[in-house]
């Protein structure tokens, strides 16, 4: 589940991106993000939407823990970059 510090969840339809700029994911109901990473390699990652906002991702793969069909669930915090 990915949040602003403020506690109100990332817009929903969000795209989530790679370092390289490369859509990985969206955001879901709830501030949930759907990302697919597959190179399994952790790194920074950014939500934009709509309106040409954009906040950086602090993820930590470490903490995953792990749900149905080997998905993995990671909670997150959105802030400004």
């Amino acid at each position: 589940m990915s949040r602003f510090r403020c506690g109100s969840p990332i817009p929903f339809g969000a795209e989530v991106v790679d370092e390289n700029d490369v859509v990985v994911g969206y955001a879901g109901q709830q501030g949930r993000a759907f990302v697919r990473l597959s190179d399994g390699k952790p790194g920074p990652l950014t939500v934009r939407w709509s309106d040409g906002a954009k906040c950086a991702l602090d993820w930590n793969a470490s903490a995953a823990t792990h749900g149905p069909e080997s998905v993995s669930l990671i909670q997150g915090q959105c802030h400004a970059n």
